[in-house]
């Protein structure tokens, strides 16, 4: 479970968040290092429970989608965000694809505190399906919170695949 920042200790900028969102996104792209065969493997055979290729390729459509989102955001407009668990239709098929990928988006993502307007807006909100409403700086936010969540994920896939669950 992440802990939920306080009033007291909420960073203030995208800049102050910034070293905890690529600390846990360089963790997610060290989970996903495995073979494609091994990224493709499901826990019990059971296509209902994502593998790694999966997993991946969710992270990068989450990123891309709320990189605009945040900047949207901040730009006093809305921009629709995915339903939560969404993997959009569009993605790579190969784990080496959208590891490629992943880390085009991730480096888009990290760079959105350069690219702010110097007032960023932050009464304009979209709703999270379980945080509620998110101004930019909640979603740049969730990021790392998000990446923690499915590195676990990754991890217990990991544990299974190379023997050690």
């Amino acid at each position: 479970m992440t802990q939920q920042p306080t009033a007291s200790t909420e960073p203030s900028t995208l800049f102050d968040l910034w070293p905890l969102v690529i600390e846990r996104r360089a963790a997610f792209l060290r989970a996903i290092d495995v073979t494609e065969e091994q990224a493709r493997h499901h826990l019990g055979g059971r296509p209902e429970e994502w593998c790694v290729l999966q997993v991946a390729q969710h992270v990068l459509g989450w990123t891309e989608n709320v990189a605009d989102v945040v900047e949207a955001l901040a730009a006093g407009h809305t921009e629709p965000k995915h339903p939560r668990g969404y993997i959009p239709s569009a993605m790579p098929e190969t784990l080496a694809e959208v590891r490629e990928r992943l880390v085009r988006a991730s480096i888009r993502f990290t760079g959105l505190p350069e690219r702010m307007p110097a007032h960023p807006n932050v009464a304009v909100t979209v709703p999270h399906e379980i945080y509620g409403e998110l101004n930019y700086r909640g979603w740049f936010a969730r990021c790392a919170a998000h990446d923690l969540d499915h590195t676990g994920q990754v991890e217990a896939l990991r544990r299974v695949i190379f023997g050690a669950a």
